[in-house]
């Protein structure tokens, strides 16, 4: 357990589950919901819509910095 924790912390392991759900996610939502004109320009296409949700996904799943306030008190100690 201990060893899925540290790997979920770290900072590839998060982006890349990000990456890998956000682009099935928005290949999926184009299949199934889409545009069905086909001027929409991310649902469009499949593959446009799975990079999208792929950036979209990796971006919130990226582990962040400290805040900035905490940052300040951590060096001050």
């Amino acid at each position: 357990m201990k060893t899925l924790r540290r790997m979920w912390a770290s900072g590839p392991a998060r982006t890349i589950l990000g990456i890998a759900l956000g682009a099935l996610g928005g290949a999926l939502y184009s299949h199934y919901i889409g545009c069905a004109t086909g001027t929409c320009p991310i649902t469009s296409n499949p593959l446009s819509a799975a990079l999208f949700g792929g950036v979209f996904g990796g971006t919130i799943f990226a582990p962040g910095g400290k805040p900035a306030a905490r940052q300040s008190a951590d060096q001050e100690r």
